[in-house]
């Protein structure tokens, strides 16, 4: 009867997967000007939906009667 053995062995292999870099010429080839564009583009986008979740929570909030 294996206790710690069998039970190291079966999920070994799975919760360290090997990793293989890039060749570094690949990633240095890449022009930065759409890079910057898409990160614009995510910030714009990601500041719209946050207005509109603030709106809606507004909008669901009973008034207050004082």
């Amino acid at each position: 009867m294996q206790v710690g053995g069998a039970r190291d062995s079966q999920f070994g292999d799975s919760c360290n997967p090997k990793v293989h870099p890039q060749p570094m010429e690949e990633t240095a080839n890449q022009n930065p000007e759409p890079v910057e564009a898409l990160v614009s583009k995510i910030f714009t986008n990601i500041s719209s939906l946050k207005s509109a979740y603030i709106m809606t929570l507004k909008r669901s909030k009973p008034p207050i009667n004082s």
